[in-house]
């Protein structure tokens, strides 16, 4: 979209520049109607990302999103995280970018497991949205105290797992259920492959630090996506059933198997297990 159908009402105060829709600057009565979801470094989605960074201009979306990079430590800001919106410097921004353009209205859907609306929650307000947040958690978010040696997870059928870029959302909710040096299985097909042409490149820069260095330069789309799973395989080793290519797999840091060798680790395990059958909503808390 032209820059010129954006006004610009200034920055906040961890530097994103406010452009916001002139149109949406110009109606008379705003309303946001979506689902609340987890989102792996805003913490959440839906409500005000309805309007930024759903509406919002490029720039200014990646400079927020740049926020999921902690540069002084050379990390991953250890508060953006699914379900975390306090110390969030990302979510935080989001937050201030509202005040700027707040809806005169916003209804927050909570979704079932198969995606369908159980409940509408309309109102106004920061507080409100995360009144949404907290609703939504109750649901679906987890507090507990131990890790696994060994966790299968699916991301709950089609169309949950139609690329990789979808399946992520799974690998990051259920990879928090994995001990250091566990094992995670996905299950995940993947038919329309990776769902990205901005994905693999950040994989082939050589090693993390690169790929980090580049991206706190020059945020671009997925590359947080490919840092996190970065520092999963790192941490852990993940393996998936998928109809992806070997070279794919290799090259994002996963092992490719079958559903016959998914039994047998299984059978061989000697340690603690555990299953989710619907890994994109499952979402484990700190307790």
């Amino acid at each position: 979209m032209d820059d010129k159908c954006f006004v610009n009402s200034g920055k906040t105060s961890r530097g994103t520049s406010v452009l916001i829709r002139r149109d949406i600057v110009e109606t008379g009565f705003l309303i946001t109607f979506g689902a609340i979801s987890h989102h792996y470094f805003a913490g959440y989605g839906g409500g005000r990302k309805l309007i930024f960074p759903g509406l919002g201009q490029k720039a200014s979306i990646y400079h927020n999103h740049g926020l999921f990079l902690d540069r002084e430590r050379q990390t991953l800001s250890p508060c953006c995280q699914s379900g975390v919106l306090d110390k969030n410097p990302l979510a935080e921004d989001l937050a201030e970018f509202e005040t700027f353009c707040p809806a005169d209205l916003a209804i927050h859907g909570i979704l079932d497991s198969r995606g369908q609306v159980c409940d509408l929650l309309p109102g106004v307000g920061t507080d409100h949205f995360r009144n949404a947040c907290a609703e939504h958690g109750k649901h679906c978010e987890v507090a507990i105290a131990r890790d696994y040696d060994l966790v299968i997870a699916s991301c709950g059928g089609y169309p949950k797992d139609i690329n990789f870029i979808q399946s992520h959302k799974t690998i990051e909710h259920a990879s928090k259920f994995v001990g250091n040096n566990g094992v995670l299985i996905i299950l995940a097909e993947c038919q329309d492959g990776v769902g990205s042409k901005t994905f693999l490149p950040w994989f082939e820069m050589g090693n993390w630090k690169n790929a980090f260095d580049r991206l706190a330069q020059n945020y671009e789309g997925n590359g947080g996506t490919a840092l996190t799973m970065m520092s999963k395989s790192e941490r852990i080793r993940i393996l998936m059933v998928t109809t992806l290519g070997d070279s794919v797999c290799k090259t994002i840091g996963i092992e490719k198997i079958s559903m016959d060798q998914v039994k047998f680790l299984v059978k061989q395990s000697t340690g603690s297990v555990a299953a989710i059958p619907n890994g994109g909503i499952l979402v484990r808390t700190p307790g």
